[in-house]
């Protein structure tokens, strides 16, 4: 049986819908695409991608309670971020913010792990993906900042749904996450086709439709999944 493929003009109808801005802000975009350039970005040295990496990992340990993966994982971003510093020796000031940040929301991180908090402990890892993705900004890098954004705050959903759950931040949290998209959507859809540009609108749906602390928790992982999904579009 054929498949239907959904056409991008029903891509962009639903995402307006859903986005409201997200055409609007298209002008916009071209607009700013004239303006000066900004100063030229070097390749990241090679211990930044593996940091990130590293960061990644963080979250899943914490997430199910197991503090012994944590730990461990929270010693190989260390390792990692010790081969970033050593290579970043004369960094810019953004890199050093970045960095600084980095280490004081890693050394959070090891004191909720050995706590045994886990809305804490997946805090810290939030904030230190952020500080990741602010970090791999500053070098060439292929996946732009709302993408790296919109995983900051997917990760959030894992966060404020732990105990004790905060549904007035889980509810902001999909018109933060539709404001990061409304700046790559048309791009993401460019890039990834018609079915990944869809597939985020139904996980936004779904979570514009939530209601408790355990349906945003329920939605988190799916929407990760998608975002993944963009990023290695961006990649690729």
């Amino acid at each position: 049986m054929s498949r239907l493929v959904p056409q991008r003009s029903t891509i962009l109808a639903a995402s307006c819908l859903i986005f409201g801005a997200w055409l609007a802000v298209a002008p916009c975009v071209r607009a700013a695409a004239g303006a000066a350039p900004a100063a030229p970005k070097a390749a990241a040295p090679a211990s930044v991608p593996e940091f990130v990496s590293a960061v990644r990992k963080l979250f899943d340990p914490a997430n199910a309670g197991d503090w012994v993966a944590a730990a461990r994982q929270s010693t190989a971003c260390k390792d990692a971020l010790k081969k970033v510093q050593a290579d970043l020796a004369k960094s810019s000031a953004a890199q050093q913010t970045s960095l600084t940040q980095i280490a004081a929301d890693l050394a959070a991180l090891d004191t909720a792990t050995t706590a045994k908090t886990r809305q804490a402990a997946l805090l810290s890892a939030s904030r230190i993906f952020r500080g990741s993705g602010a970090l791999a900004d500053t070098f060439i890098n292929k996946v732009p900042q709302p993408v790296w954004q919109m995983e900051y705050l997917a990760h959030d959903l894992l966060v404020w749904s732990a105990d004790p759950a905060d549904l007035t931040k889980l509810k902001a949290l999909p018109a933060q996450i539709e404001a990061e998209f409304n700046r790559v959507g048309q791009d993401v859809a460019a890039r990834g086709g018609d079915d990944l540009a869809l597939e985020f609108v139904q996980e936004m749906t779904a979570l514009n439709a939530a209601a408790t602390a355990a349906d945003f928790a329920k939605l988190a992982k799916p929407l990760l999944d998608t975002l993944d999904k963009i990023e290695k579009a961006y990649s690729e």
